[in-house]
C-alpha cells in the first residue's frame, strides 16, 4: 500500500491509500464521503458522492500536440481537492508500463 494525505486549508485531511499489488490498481479515501468509479487504470475515472452524484470526471482528451487528462468539476470548491487526488492517480505508473503518463496544463 502506499499512503498520501492531501491537505487543504479549511477542510479536514483527505487519505488516498492505494494498493497496487492487485491487477488493477485500487484506491481508497478516508476523510471524505466521494468513492472512485470506473477505469483507473485506462484514467477514464469518476469520482462520486455516496448517492451517485458525480464531483469529478476525469478522463484522456485528444488534442493536436498529444494525449492530455482532462477533469470536469462539478463544484468550484472541489477543485484544489480534485486536482490533489488526480495529480497522484495520473502521477503513478500503470500496470505493464515503464512511465508514468505526463500531464500538460491547458490554458
Amino acid at each position: 500500500f502506499s499512503r498520501y494525505t492531501i491537505l487543504e486549508k479549511g477542510r479536514p485531511s483527505v487519505r488516498l491509500y492505494q494498493n497496487m499489488a492487485v491487477l488493477q490498481p485500487v484506491y481508497q479515501l478516508l476523510g471524505i464521503s466521494w468513492k472512485f468509479r470506473g477505469n483507473i487504470a485506462a484514467r477514464s475515472f469518476d469520482l462520486i458522492e455516496p448517492d451517485g452524484a458525480v464531483v469529478m470526471s476525469h478522463g484522456v482528451c485528444w488534442r493536436p500536440g498529444g494525449n492530455v487528462f482532462c477533469l470536469d468539476i462539478a463544484r468550484e470548491r472541489d477543485v484544489p481537492l480534485c486536482v490533489a487526488i488526480s495529480a497522484v492517480v495520473d502521477s503513478v505508473i500503470p500496470p505493464g508500463l515503464t512511465a508514468a503518463v505526463p500531464v500538460r496544463a491547458q490554458g
